[in-house]
C-alpha cells in the first residue's frame, strides 16, 4: 500500500491524478459544466465511449460514474487529512479524458479553502456544509450523464456512494503509524457526517485468510466485464460469489 504524502499537492496527484494550476489557466480541455451544454456533452461522452471501444451507453454511464468518484474521493481526503475543501463547482473542476476514458482532473490552487477548524462544533458544520454542496454536484452530473447514456440515476449513485464509503473503511488503517495519525478522530467524525446524509448499507467483505484484504461489495455491477477489453468482473461485483472472489484474491496474492 503507497505511503501518503503529507504535501497537499503531492497527495492529490498521486492518489487521485489531480493537478493544480498555478496561473489560472487550465490546459485540460473540458469542466464539468460542460456536461449541461448539449454539444459538448455529446463531444465528452462520445469521447469516453471510443476510449471504451463503443460499448453501449449504460456503460459508458455506469464507467463515468466510477471515474467521477475518483475527484469525489479527492475531494473528501483532503477534508479529512488536511482539512482543505477542493472545488465542488462544475465550472472549476477541469478535465481530460485518457486512455481507456480514465480522466486527470485539474483545479485552480486559489480555489481551494480551508475548513473553519476554529472549534470543533464549526469544523464539523463546515464539513456537513461542504458535504452538501458535494451532493448537489453529483446530482447536477449524473442528472446529465444519465439522461444522455440511459443508466439509471440510482445505479450511478451507488456506484459512488460504494467508492466513498470504501474510501473512509480504508483510510483509517492508512493513518496508523503516519503524519496523519492525529487526524483518525476527524477520519471517523467526518465518514459519521457521510453516512447521515448517505447511510452505509453495503455488504462487508473480508478473505477467510488475509484479512488484510477487506471492502464493501458493490450493490450494483458496473458492466464493465461486457467491455471487449476481457476486463472481467471487479472483486468488489455483486455478480461473483465470496468462494470466487476468495479464489481470484489468493491466486493474485500468490504471483
Amino acid at each position: 500500500m503507497n505511503k501518503l504524502s503529507s504535501n497537499l499537492e503531492l497527495f492529490l496527484e498521486q492518489q487521485y491524478c489531480v493537478s493544480l494550476s498555478r496561473n489560472q489557466v487550465s490546459s485540460y480541455p473540458f469542466v464539468f459544466s460542460d456536461l449541461l451544454n448539449e454539444s459538448k456533452q455529446d463531444q465528452i461522452l462520445t469521447n469516453h465511449a471510443t476510449e471504451l471501444d463503443h460499448p453501449p451507453l449504460a456503460i459508458v454511464g455506469s464507467l463515468f460514474a466510477k471515474r467521477f468518484s475518483v475527484y469525489c474521493m479527492a475531494a473528501l481526503s483532503s477534508v479529512s487529512l488536511f482539512d482543505k475543501q477542493l472545488p465542488v463547482s462544475p465550472d472549476k473542476i477541469h478535465f481530460s479524458i485518457i486512455q481507456q476514458a480514465q480522466m486527470v482532473y485539474q483545479i485552480d490552487r486559489h480555489d481551494i479553502v480551508s475548513v473553519d477548524y476554529s472549534t470543533s462544533s464549526n469544523r464539523k458544520k463546515s464539513v456537513n456544509r461542504y458535504i452538501n454542496q458535494l451532493y448537489e454536484l453529483l446530482t447536477t452530473i449524473i442528472k446529465s450523464v444519465s439522461s444522455y447514456t440511459g443508466i439509471h440515476p440510482n445505479t450511478m449513485w451507488s456506484l459512488i456512494s460504494h467508492n466513498l464509503h470504501n474510501l473512509y473503511l480504508r483510510l483509517k488503517e492508512r493513518c496508523v503509524d503516519t503524519v496523519f495519525d492525529k487526524r483518525l478522530p476527524y477520519i471517523l467524525e467526518d465518514r459519521a457526517l457521510l453516512n447521515e446524509q448517505n447511510p452505509d448499507n453495503f455488504t462487508y467483505y473480508c478473505h477467510p485468510e488475509q484479512t488484510e484484504q477487506y471492502f464493501y461489495l458493490r450493490k450494483h455491477c458496473c458492466l464493465a466485464f461486457k467491455l471487449n477489453s476481457n476486463h472481467g468482473y471487479c472483486l468488489t461485483c455483486p455478480r461473483i460469489s465470496n468462494s470466487v472472489r476468495d479464489a481470484t484474491i489468493t491466486k493474485k496474492t500468490q504471483r
